[in-house]
């Protein structure tokens, strides 16, 4: 029985390790399921993305240079101002009694344009009068006496002195008299009109400013390191007006006059121009852009900056497989807007957009190939 037992036991015993090595190998073959499932997921992923990346070709725009020419140029902003312009401020003080012009108005020259209350130097005026005529008849008479040596000398001189100041002082009330009526020292528009009837007015209170709008000028700051340029080229540089107020209106100018003077300040020089062609829109005090034409080359190649990266390299798409080719080239001739090139690179497509995302040799989705009549390869068929 105790044999029977053990043999039980160790039977049992054979059946329990025969169970779990079959359950491990189940848990081994299971988890290598698990693996390779999560193994092929991964490398499925990763094909479906690189197949994806192969698809996707980067966008870039191209452009071909274009012919003409390229000015190397002088900006700087100014003012319109009028050569001839003119605050007219009375001579004397008193009320405004009249205003004949308007802003906007023309006036001729010694036109009369406004009238001070002339009342007190009209008074004044008669007040001389009647003191000079009484100092003319009273010299007159010792004038007389003495021829007749019935007075003296020193009688004389005193009437003659008492003449004199009577009648620089009558002549003095006539002036004032006169200045009670303004006038224009120029022929012109009224600009600005600074008061108005019924104002208290002096020499030091300005009435109206007056301009002449068929002479108006440009004075232009020039930077001190194009001075010998200007002096050189002035009879011959080529110069656009930009009126912004107008619409960007363009006019041409040319230089009158270059200052001898270079402020120590500012480093700069003062360059005046007058217009040219019809300005007849243009006022003073109007801001305007001033291109001065330092430099002009015609019958060129070029391209647009946004070509280039770095400033010495040019990126084209070869128009038979649309890859990418880089090209090293850094500009001699140039603007702020475009550089020239060879004319052996005048038929080639440079990139403008995208260039700085891509190498050498790739392929490209060239966004404006219809613009040039490129077949994209592989579409043809």
């Amino acid at each position: 029985m105790e044999d029977r037992r053990i043999r039980d036991r160790r039977h049992e015993n054979r059946r329990k390790e025969d169970r779990k090595r079959r359950f491990r190998f189940v848990k081994y073959v299971l988890l290598i399921l698990v693996l390779a499932f999560f193994g092929y997921v991964y490398l499925n992923f990763r094909n479906r993305q690189q197949e994806k990346a192969k698809e996707i070709l980067p966008p870039v725009n191209i452009v071909k240079p274009e012919y003409g020419g390229i000015q190397r140029v002088f900006r700087v902003n100014g003012y319109i101002e009028s050569e001839t312009m003119v605050t007219i401020l009375p001579k004397i003080a008193g009320t405004l009694m009249n205003l004949y012009v308007d802003m906007g108005s023309y006036v001729e020259q010694n036109q009369i344009v406004a009238q001070v209350d002339s009342e007190p130097y009209t008074l004044t005026m008669r007040q001389a009068e009647a003191a000079y005529l009484a100092a003319k008849s009273g010299f007159e008479r010792m004038e007389q006496l003495l021829k007749a040596k019935a007075t003296s000398q020193q009688s004389y001189d005193q009437a003659k002195s008492q003449y004199d100041a009577m009648n620089s002082q009558y002549e003095l009330a006539k002036l004032n008299f006169e200045y009670t009526k303004i006038t224009s020292p120029i022929s012109g528009v009224v600009l600005q009109k600074h008061t108005t009837v019924g104002s208290l007015v002096a020499p030091q209170v300005p009435i109206i400013t007056v301009g002449d709008l068929s002479n108006l000028i440009i004075k232009a700051k020039v930077p001190e390191q194009y001075y010998s340029f200007f002096l050189t080229n002035s009879g011959t540089m080529s110069i656009t007006v930009e009126v912004p107020a107008l619409e960007n209106l363009r006019i041409g100018a040319y230089i009158t006059a270059i200052s001898p003077f270079i402020s120590s300040e500012s480093k700069t020089f003062e360059t005046r121009c007058a217009l040219a062609g019809d300005f007849s829109r243009v006022r003073p005090g109007m801001f305007i852009n001033i291109t001065f034409v330092m430099e002009e080359r015609q019958g060129i190649f070029y391209l647009p900056f946004n070509t280039l990266v770095a400033g010495s390299q040019l990126w084209t798409v070869d128009p038979a497989t649309f890859t990418a080719e880089n090209l090293e080239f850094k500009p001699v001739y140039y603007n702020d807007d475009v550089f020239q090139i060879p004319e052996e690179y005048k038929d080639r497509y440079f990139i403008f957009e995208g260039q700085h995302f891509i190498r050498a040799g790739q392929r490209l989705r060239v966004l404006n190939a219809a613009r040039y009549s490129l077949e994209v390869p592989g579409e043809a068929e």
